[in-house]
């Protein structure tokens, strides 16, 4: 998963579809975590970095994804749900 504190729908690198905007690589953003899927229609996962905290404290955070491999048989649809946020902060 990859998270940016500006809209992709307006980066000029960045292709619109509708819903679904299709960025290069180089414009995804930082890096925050992985998700495998490991043949279960749940996966768990942890997300960090310094976008994250910044998009958290801004109240405003774009995430996107890039599948490697083949995607799950079935999988037609990703969706974030009951989300929560465990902050840790160190001295």
């Amino acid at each position: 998963m990859y998270g940016r504190l500006q809209n992709p729908g307006e980066d000029p690198e960045c292709y619109s579809l509708g819903d679904l905007v299709l960025c290069p690589e180089a414009s995804a953003g930082e890096g925050l975590g992985e998700i495998a899927f490991q043949g279960g229609d749940q996966a768990p996962f942890a997300l960090e970095g310094e976008t994250l905290t910044q998009g958290v404290r801004q109240g405003e955070l774009w995430f996107g994804l890039r599948v490697k491999g083949a995607l799950p048989p079935g999988l037609s649809e990703i969706r974030l749900e009951e989300l929560k946020a465990r902050v840790t902060v160190g001295l």
